[in-house]
């Protein structure tokens, strides 16, 4: 009984994987782009372009996908004293990746 419903659950997950790779079928050169470094896996990659991918031409340079997910916190000069900001609230999803994401990498 078990084992049949585990062969349905992962028949059903190959069906999801296929959903989702027909679905970013037309991000190939982003998806072979970020796929390329290292720690990002293909779940990082999906994750990534879900959440940009309405917004991608917005985003000139990497520090600006960064800003958007809040991930570059603000460090204010003047007058030679420094003012720095806490990381502010963003899009949870990318932030979550690129945290993930970093702790691999710092990890290998």
């Amino acid at each position: 009984m078990q084992l049949a419903h585990l062969a349905d659950l992962r028949a059903y997950l190959w069906e999801v994987e296929e959903e989702i790779q027909d679905g970013f079928s037309q991000f190939q050169d982003p998806i072979e782009l970020l796929d390329s470094i290292p720690g990002i896996d293909q779940t990082a990659v999906y994750t990534i372009l879900a959440e940009i991918r309405e917004e991608m031409t917005a985003f000139p340079i990497a520090l600006h996908i960064c800003s958007w997910a809040r991930l570059a916190p603000g460090n204010y000069e003047s007058t030679n004293k420094q003012k720095r900001q806490r990381i502010t609230r963003g899009n949870i999803f990318l932030k979550t990746k690129f945290c993930e994401v970093a702790w691999e990498i710092a990890a290998h």
